[in-house]
């Protein structure tokens, strides 16, 4: 059976997309470079059929429309185009490997939460009809304007006989149960879509075969003027490079948002802010280094320790940091471990707030955690100087019985 899909799309030199089913279930995430509406099209009947296209902005773009005019389904698009913090929040539970691929899959979970209501009051009623397996076909039919009642009425219509044959001894009728009349109708609709395509297949030929013979013709006016090749290579140049930094400024003002947040909590006189790594790797120090200079007397914050071994603890010892605070210290390895207890570097587990980037723990909690570890640092020191002198003092008289015999 066809399955109905959601489909986020990020158009642009890179296209992102995102498939979702009707129960949110992610089936595709993917991004690829130079990708013609054709090959959206194509990318997409792996999956199912689309009945919603969605988008991040409210002005939709003209791949999206015609994406969304090729498999005649709606488009869903925000009020308000969604701001980055906004598609990370939606997105932060799911894996995306860039930009593209998270904003196509905002887009899809966000138009599949504007119907979340609908469909789930579609999803109570067929389950009180006992008809839970028409969903995907009557979630369908709504989005193209149907009431619910009409689109059961259509799934599950018995067409009345033309006519009767009787016999003498009985009337014979025919019996059908309402599960095979549905399942018939959802055949009956799947096959009147599978036409559609094959139709849309057609006719996106017949337009292919224009679009060759119109741009055959732009070429042979073009040829005619290098100049006008150039310009359009610089105009393009020019938009990718104006792309590229409106996207640098996004991150860049989001940066200095979480900075100025820094900021503020630094000068609370009740709790500490901590910069925070998610993974104990070496890249995401480096990153955070570069976004928010690690300090002398920094305390850092770990969601993740485990991974990083001695070099990696090595990369904080570098930069003087005061402590750590990680939510499980049992994950992080033991080299890891060593290395901070022997430059007396303490790995606390406190209760910490996180906010964006950074994060914050109370100063008082925090005191009596670091003096505590301190204490119990120096005993062990102590004890185990102890241990290295009384094992000296041990050699010592050995050898000084050997010498007297």
């Amino acid at each position: 059976m066809v399955k109905n899909l959601i489909v986020g799309i990020d158009p642009g030199t890179t296209v992102g997309i995102a498939i979702l089913d009707l129960k949110r279930d992610i089936l595709d995430i993917s991004s690829s470079k130079n990708f013609s509406v054709d090959n959206i099209v194509e990318h997409l009947l792996k999956f199912g059929t689309p009945v919603i296209i969605a988008t991040d902005v409210s002005n939709v773009h003209q791949t999206v429309e015609k994406v969304s005019s090729s498999f005649q389904c709606k488009t869903f698009a925000p009020a308000t185009p969604l701001s980055i913090r906004e598609k990370n929040e939606i997105t932060k539970e799911y894996s995306v490997s860039n930009a593209h691929e998270r904003d196509a899959l905002a887009s899809a979970l966000k138009a599949y939460d504007h119907y979340r209501t609908k469909f789930e009051n579609i999803d109570a009623r067929l389950e009180d009809l006992g008809a839970k397996n028409l969903s995907s076909a009557v979630k369908t039919l709504v989005l193209r304007d149907f009431t619910v009642k009409n689109a059961l009425n259509t799934l599950t219509k018995k067409e009345e006989p033309k006519e009767k044959k009787i016999v003498k001894k009985e009337i014979q009728k025919k019996v059908e149960t309402p599960e095979k009349i549905s399942l018939e109708r959802i055949k009956e609709y799947n096959k009147e879509l599978l036409e559609k395509i094959k139709l849309m297949e057609k006719e996106n030929e017949m337009l292919k075969r224009k679009n060759k013979k119109i741009l055959n013709e732009i070429d042979i006016e073009t040829r005619r003027s290098e100049i006008i090749q150039q310009k359009k290579r610089v105009i393009n140049s020019l938009k990718e490079e104006i792309k590229s930094k409106k996207e640098k400024i996004l991150e860049l003002q989001q940066i200095i948002r979480d900075l100025k947040g820094i900021r503020t909590l630094e000068l609370s006189e009740e709790a500490h802010t901590v910069k925070v790594l998610d993974y104990f790797t070496k890249e995401e120090i480096r990153s955070l280094d570069t976004k928010f200079k690690i300090k002398k007397g920094d305390i850092i914050y770990i969601k993740d320790p485990s991974g990083g071994g001695g070099s990696t603890a090595e990369l904080l010892v570098e930069k003087q940091i005061k402590a750590l605070i990680v939510e499980d210290p049992g994950r992080m390895s033991h080299n890891a471990k060593q290395v901070f207890e022997n430059e007396d570097i303490p790995v606390l587990n406190l209760n910490t707030k996180i906010v964006e980037n950074f994060g914050i723990v109370d100063k008082e909690e925090f005191r009596d955690a670091y003096s505590e570890w301190k204490t119990k640092a120096k005993i062990k020191a102590a004890e185990k100087k102890e241990k290295w002198l009384n094992k000296l003092l041990k050699e010592y008289k050995k050898e000084r019985i050997k010498k007297l015999k």
